[in-house]
């Protein structure tokens, strides 16, 4: 399972034991792997989702792919209705990258992959209902593999103090052989709901990378538990 942006292996590996290393991840990378005519176009949030998904996948088949992000394209959309507002005319380019399956979509075309994608958004919880998706489908389709991406950045400034959380992406992939068979999940709502100290997917990952047996993390509605089976990692 990998990566975080603009963490090394080595660096991954201290954060999980050092919350303050998260904010390394507010620089977007260059999304290198991408070609530079669409490169040139994306945005931050797509710069972020496509770096992490292409290493994750690194040539491999991918069958099915989720891409969770809680705020999507919303820094461009914001963009666009101001210019709007304005009475300006709007970019074709902007507009056509400004929807929330955006990032899927890119991925799909750089790879020249026809496979199925879903895109998810769900609050604080959205990276959560990824799990569940990738989890759903590789118990109806053990044979695959599943890319699960998670990815976001803080809501333009007009927004206020809403979900500031910082920029991130994580990327997983999944196989019904190394999968979730080694992993289990379980929700329950939030007796006492409280607001999380990071992205769920963050907290999911330094589960992961610790080793540990077991983690969980609240929302302001569920707990989510995870458990490990075994101690692949």
């Amino acid at each position: 399972m990998k990566n975080l942006v603009n963490l090394s292996v080595e660096s991954c590996s201290a954060w999980t034991s050092d919350p303050r290393l998260s904010e390394a991840s507010d620089t977007p990378p260059d999304a290198a792997g991408v070609p530079p005519m669409i490169r040139r176009r994306l945005s931050s949030l797509s710069k972020i989702a496509l770096s992490v998904a292409l290493e994750c996948v690194e040539g491999q088949s991918v069958e099915y792919s989720i891409f969770c992000s809680r705020h999507g394209e919303l820094q461009r959309t914001t963009g666009l209705l101001q210019e709007l507002a304005q009475g300006n005319e709007l970019s074709p380019a902007a507009f056509s990258q400004s929807v929330h399956n955006s990032a899927a979509g890119l991925f799909s075309i750089v790879l020249d992959c026809p496979s199925t994608s879903t895109s998810i958004s769900a609050g604080a919880d959205t990276f959560g209902y990824g799990l569940v998706e990738a989890a759903a489908h590789l118990m109806l389709n053990p044979g695959e593999k599943v890319l699960l991406v998670a990815f976001d950045e803080p809501p333009p400034d007009i927004f206020g103090t809403a979900s500031r959380d910082p920029a991130y992406g994580v990327a997983l992939l999944f196989s019904g052989a190394d999968g979730f068979p080694s992993l289990q999940l379980r929700l329950q709502p939030a007796a006492d709901p409280t607001e999380a100290t990071e992205p769920l997917a963050l907290t999911f990952l330094r589960f992961w990378r610790s080793g540990s047996t077991a983690g969980k993390a609240p929302t302001n509605r569920i707990i989510w538990e995870w458990k490990r089976h075994d101690n692949r990692h």
